[in-house]
């Protein structure tokens, strides 16, 4: 609910059960700016994950403190887990990334430096050139997304320059 640019991020980390699909519905879009931008991130993660062992252990071994403070309903969710989750055959399970919900690290310092390094490594291709799609949403679009596997943001738009309205939907 802001016109500054976001970061591609996976919506409500915080959730244990982080909703998997999202559609996001174009109502209007003349502003200028606001360019949309996914990334797959189970391929980030196989990339990390051939590249770079040992920041790839790093980010599914290691539990991140996600917080929302819900003053709607006078509520504060919590909910740790790796940024990088697997199922019980190994495969991706999901990814929770959001730099606006990320809360103080709850680790042993020891285990801090080595985290922020993977995690800021990850951070740097979720917004690689190379991984990213960029498009510009339409009025009656609809942009329907796996939101456990695919990150999504977009760039800042100027809201005196015309009106932009997306509605969001969850399933």
């Amino acid at each position: 609910y802001t016109s500054a640019e976001l970061f591609n991020h996976t919506d409500l980390p915080y959730f244990e059960y982080s909703p998997g699909y999202q559609f996001l519905h174009c109502l209007s879009n003349d502003a200028k700016g606001g360019n949309s931008s996914i990334v797959d991130g189970f391929a980030v993660a196989e990339y990390i994950k051939k590249k770079d062992k040992k920041t790839y252990n790093k980010l599914i071994n290691t539990p991140v403190k996600f917080k929302d403070n819900d003053y709607t309903q006078k509520t504060t969710r919590i909910f740790h887990s790796p940024l990088i989750t697997l199922n019980k055959d190994g495969d991706f399970n999901d990814i929770r990334f959001s730099i606006a919900t990320m809360a103080a690290m709850d680790c042993q310092p020891n285990i801090m430096e080595k985290f922020y390094l993977s995690y800021r490594k990850f951070a740097k291709l979720l917004h690689d050139e190379k991984f990213t799609v960029k498009f510009k949403l339409q009025a009656g679009d609809i942009f329907a997304f796996n939101n456990r596997r695919i990150l999504h943001g977009r760039t800042e738009f100027d809201p005196n320059s015309g009106h932009r309205h997306l509605q969001g939907y969850y399933m």
